[in-house]
């Protein structure tokens, strides 16, 4: 179909057409429309239920890793600072030798 637009302006003649399809201007029908919305969330459903949340459970897993390592740098951190404001030449302790069997030590 052909739309024409003729207009005066300042005494020039304007013209302008357009071509519409009727296929690119009509609704999508809602029959076909539905199902494929419906298998989209469905899809994107799986995604996030097989793929993601894996993901998310490795990252949160790798993160405790950190907060361990974090957590016993810093009990490292303060026995030393503790051992050097104690400024003592000998240390006694207990070292665990497994299974909770502990022993004292000198050193």
């Amino acid at each position: 179909m052909l739309i024409g637009l003729h207009k005066e302006k300042g005494g020039k003649e304007m013209s302008f057409f357009k071509r519409e399809d009727s296929e690119e201007m009509s609704a999508p029908d809602n029959a076909t429309a539905r199902p494929n919305v419906d298998q989209k969330v469905l899809q994107y459903e799986t995604f996030i239920n097989e793929v993601l949340k894996r993901d998310l459970q490795k990252v949160v897993e790798q993160r405790d890793q950190v907060y361990e390592k974090i957590s016993q740098y810093l009990q490292l951190k303060n026995t030393i600072q503790s051992l050097q404001e104690a400024g003592s030449q000998q240390l006694k302790t207990d070292v665990d030798l497994g299974c909770n069997f502990y022993v004292q030590a000198e050193v």
